[in-house]
């Protein structure tokens, strides 16, 4: 080979490594605009997912917010349902309590009856052991009575007899 050939081959050496050169960084270019594409497609992909989640909570919320509103519809004709019972149940109360204060009334009336009763049957009691006493002391006086009369009268039949057996001696 001769030297232009040679200073040719040398050129065309250089400019293929320098191609090589250029190739290899417009290949690194290549893949770093790729990763880029790749990153804004996937940023692309996070941010329709979060409008696709904003919209769904949306909906939810929507679908949340009517659910609320039967539910406190639900609740307010709970509570007039319930106030009303109430109120028939206070009114079923003060009747109790006046039914209730009109038994106690005729208890007490009752207790005090039965307390007369029980003091007349205690005044009868004492009564009764007076009259069982005095009876008592009257059977006992004339039990006295009646051994000191037979007491008597025996003596005076012994002394009737005696004199009978003294006068039939003399």
């Amino acid at each position: 080979m001769n030297s232009e050939e040679q200073l040719e081959l040398t050129k065309l050496q250089e400019q293929g490594a320098a191609l090589r050169s250029q190739r290899e960084g417009a290949q690194t270019e290549l893949d770093v605009l790729q990763q880029e594409v790749e990153a804004l497609r996937q940023r692309k992909e996070n941010i329709e997912n979060k409008r696709q989640r904003l919209r769904k909570s949306r909906e939810g919320d929507t679908k949340e917010c009517k659910r609320l509103r039967r539910e406190r519809a639900h609740v307010e004709l709970m509570n007039s349902e319930e106030q009303l019972e109430l109120t028939k149940l206070q009114e079923q109360g003060a009747a109790l309590r006046s039914q209730r204060e009109g038994a106690q009334t005729e208890l007490d009336v009752l207790q005090q009856e039965v307390e007369a009763l029980r003091q007349r049957k205690e005044n009868i009691e004492n009564k009764r052991q007076r009259l069982r006493k005095s009876v008592d002391m009257q059977t006992s006086a004339y039990l006295t009575d009646k051994m000191a009369a037979k007491s008597r009268w025996t003596r005076d039949m012994d002394d009737r007899k005696r004199e009978q057996d003294e006068m039939k001696a003399t």
